[in-house]
Formats: C-alpha cells, structure tokens, sequence
C-alpha cells in the first residue's frame, strides 16, 4: 500500500520545474526523477543516471568532407600585362580638365598601392588628388620583389577639346631623375 501511494504520489507531483542536485550537478533534476529514484528500492539515484537512461541516441550524422585546402600560386615576377590592365580600367577623366601628366605608382609585392601621385601636370590641386585617389585603389597580382614602380601617362581633355578616338594612356618604366610627384 504504502509502495503504491508512493508512485501515485510520484505520477501527480511529476512537473517540469527543476530542482537542484547538489553543487556538482549540471543537469536539471524534475521532480519526477526524484520520485523515480525513491521507488528503486531506496536508493537514490542521481538525474544525470536517471537521464541517461531516458536520453534519446544521439543520431549518426554523416561528417561532412573537410574543407579543401586550396594552395595559391607561388608570386612570380611583377605581372606588366595585369598592370596595365588595371591602369586601363581606372575611371579618372571626370576629376576635371587640364591636359597630359604622369602617374607615378609604388606597388607593395602583395600588389597594393603603396604611394601615387602625379608629375608634369598643369592643372588645380583638386584635380591631382582626385587623380590620385582613383589610381591608389589599383590592384595588381602579388609578385616577388619588395616593391615595384610604375609611371603611366594619362590625359585629361582641355575644355574646348573633343575626346581622342583611342585612349592615350600608356605605361613606361619611371625616370630616375623624375621631380618629386604631386601626393607622394
């Protein structure tokens, strides 16, 4: 009788609401587990044995193939016909009027813009930084030097001047003796 008021007891107080188990317990204990563990012959059992044996398999996941590792290219020499084809693509002609000038870049061998600036022109100051900063964001592949420099010429039309049937831009090796470029 005593065993059977027990778990009827056990079956009504069995809730949701968590009670501690001591300090070293991390699982929360139901209320139904300590009436579980009462009925086994007296002996206590603690919620993590009791949950244990009510947790669910844990499915078998297929492991997904680890990602592949991919290798780049080892940098080889400064690549001039990718230069030149990001000097081609920037877009500078509407930073304003004033005619031929030089471009003067310093790439970093992981193919960033270290220093640009602008030589020989003869237009405003706002002109030649807007210049410049189109030209900083070029890009060129990574190669093996420290650094390499780039001159390239550009043109901007004069006022009265009607836009050239081919682009005049051109890339060519920088002088030595060149006077200190506009920005550097």
């Amino acid at each position: 009788m005593r065993l059977a008021l027990l778990l009827t007891a056990a079956a009504v107080s069995a809730s949701t609401a968590c009670v501690p188990m001591g300090p070293y317990h991390h699982h929360p204990t139901t209320k139904a587990d300590l009436a579980v563990g009462a009925v086994v012959g007296g002996i206590m059992l603690t919620g993590a044995v009791v949950s244990a044996a009510r947790s669910e398999p844990t499915p078998d996941v297929e492991s997904e193939p680890p990602a592949p590792v991919v290798v780049l290219p080892h940098p080889g020499e400064f690549d001039r016909a990718a230069a030149k084809a990001a000097l081609r693509a920037v877009q500078y002609k509407d930073c304003g009027q004033g005619g031929s000038a030089t471009v003067v870049l310093v790439f970093r061998s992981s193919g960033v813009v270290e220093r640009a600036g602008v030589v020989g022109a003869h237009w405003h100051e706002a002109v030649s930084q807007c210049v410049v900063s189109r030209f900083q964001l070029t890009r060129v592949p990574p190669f093996t030097a420290e650094r390499h420099a780039v001159s390239w010429k550009i043109h901007l039309p004069l006022a009265l001047e009607v836009a050239p049937e081919q682009d005049q831009d051109q890339e060519e090796e920088p002088q030595p003796a060149a006077p200190e470029p506009v920005g550097m």
